[in-house]
């Protein structure tokens, strides 16, 4: 997700397609990097199989 910027999704009924764009912002993209567990520290994960 670090430099996906756009999604489109395309379904199809039938003989139908329809379309849907969905923009990504800056916000969510660096959101879900932090989700990353890739991109967290030794401690960090440490910290949260703890709080589990």
């Amino acid at each position: 997700m670090r430099y996906i910027e756009v999604l489109v999704e395309v379904n199809r009924i039938g003989e139908q397609l329809a379309t849907e764009v969905i923009r990504i912002d800056r916000r969510a993209r660096e959101e879900n990097l932090a989700m990353n567990p890739e991109h967290l520290t030794e401690d960090q994960i440490v910290g949260l199989m703890a709080a589990e």
